[in-house]
């Protein structure tokens, strides 16, 4: 409990001073038991008047020191709080740090793997010139590779104090006493000897916190890991460039190669023009030797023969049509025609003349003498143009040059013989 002192108004005080001062110039003279008392009452007051102000102002002492507790530990609390902000922000740059450098590393190996890959595959195709700088560029990103190894991510620094809630950071008057039981607060709020130490060891711990985070950050520096996705994506754009050279290289080797098969063909197809026009120039002499020879008299080597008969000899474009016109013949009845006369010396046609009267040409003015003429085996007899044979050349031989005399037609003047035809004849 708190003990009330009697309160001295100053003018009391300034009438009791005038009245001490009056007795100090008046003669001395015994004192009166009044004055006494009277003297005791003035001296009460000026002592009850100076314990009082003596307590104001130790409590006016014990409210500064408690606002000067107050703000030393908001200080106190903002320096931690701003320290493990600080260290959060750390975790968090070295955090995002370690995620490019990851990615970057990533990057890099990616793009070692591809180059390796289009190294094997355009290696054939491609000079040892043009892989020179992809092969520099794989050295030097798989030593950055060995070099940027990836650093852990660091945990955000824990909160030690945090502020209350309920008042605001930069009033320190709205700040709770402190406490003595709290260690740290009073220690604050005392200045002693242990509060030194306990602030020398949180700043010991932020500083270790604050290097931890300082040698992360150096582990994963972003400018090598920027350096390191620089070098991967030189290295993706050689592998493009090796890779497109090798493509161009194989697309002109193919362009060569087709080239050079066009070539031989036009090639071929020269010399089989040449020997084309060889055998037709010498098909054409031959048949101009035969025109030019007698009925009859046409030499052997000038004739030809034809692929399904060997006996038979004509002149060589007449063979060549019969040819033609036995495949087809083949084509409709299963085999080859047969063939009972062809090309007919003058001697043989004397002999047939002999043999058939006037169903036969007079020697050395036959159409056979000059193997123009063929006579068909089993056409029919003389006269009888029903056949399926005879019906299948009337409808098909014109196309390959072969004909059947009018005059040997039915009503046409001439013996019929359904199997007499002839090319290239009026």
């Amino acid at each position: 409990m708190e003990c009330t002192q009697p309160t001295v108004t100053r003018r009391e005080l300034r009438l009791a001073e005038k009245r001490a001062h009056r007795r100090r110039l008046a003669p001395a003279r015994p004192a009166s038991s009044t004055a006494m008392a009277l003297t005791v009452a003035i001296s009460a007051a000026l002592l009850g008047g100076g314990t009082s102000q003596a307590y104001t102002n130790h409590q006016v002492r014990v409210g500064q020191e408690r606002v000067a507790a107050a703000v030393a530990l908001a200080f106190a609390n903002r320096v931690r709080s701003d320290d493990a902000a600080a260290a959060r922000l750390g975790g968090v740059a070295v955090a995002f740090a370690t995620v490019k450098r990851s990615e970057a590393v990533v990057q890099a190996r990616t793009a070692v793997a591809q180059a390796v890959s289009v190294r094997a595959s355009s290696a054939p195709d491609v000079t040892p010139e043009t892989l020179a700088p992809l092969d520099e560029a794989m050295v030097s990103l798989t030593a950055m590779i060995a070099a940027a190894p990836v650093a852990p991510v660091s945990e955000p620094a824990p909160v030690l104090f945090e502020l209350s809630e309920t008042a605001p950071p930069d009033d320190p008057f709205a700040l709770d006493p402190p406490d003595p039981a709290r260690p740290d607060v009073a220690a604050v709020a005392t200045g002693s000897t242990a509060a030194g130490s306990t602030a020398t060891d949180s700043t010991a711990t932020d500083s270790t916190a604050t290097d931890s985070d300082s040698s992360a950050m150096d582990a994963v520096d972003l400018d090598v890991s920027a350096r390191v996705i620089a070098a991967a994506q030189l290295v993706s754009d050689l592998s493009v460039q090796v890779q497109a050279v090798a493509g161009a290289n194989v697309a002109a080797a193919a362009a060569a190669a087709q080239a050079a098969v066009e070539a031989a063909a036009a090639e071929a197809d020269r010399v089989a023009l040449k020997a084309q026009r060889a055998v037709a120039a010498q098909l054409g002499d031959k048949i101009e030797a035969a025109d030019e020879s007698p009925n009859g008299a046409i030499p052997a080597d000038v004739l030809c023969g034809v692929s399904f008969n060997e006996a038979a000899l004509l002149r060589c474009d007449a063979a060549q049509a019969l040819d033609l016109l036995a495949a087809a013949y083949r084509a409709e009845f299963g085999g080859n025609p047969g063939l009972a006369s062809t090309y007919r010396s003058f001697s043989e046609q004397v002999t047939v003349r002999q043999a058939r009267g006037g169903l036969a040409a007079v020697p050395g003015s036959s159409n056979h003498g000059r193997g123009l003429a063929v006579d068909f085996a089993n056409f029919g007899s003389l006269g009888q143009f029903g056949t399926p044979t005879y019906r299948w050349m009337s409808d098909n031989a014109g196309q390959f040059g072969w004909h059947h005399p009018a005059i040997m037609e039915p009503g046409g003047g001439g013996p019929q013989e359904p199997w007499h035809w002839e090319f290239d004849t009026d």
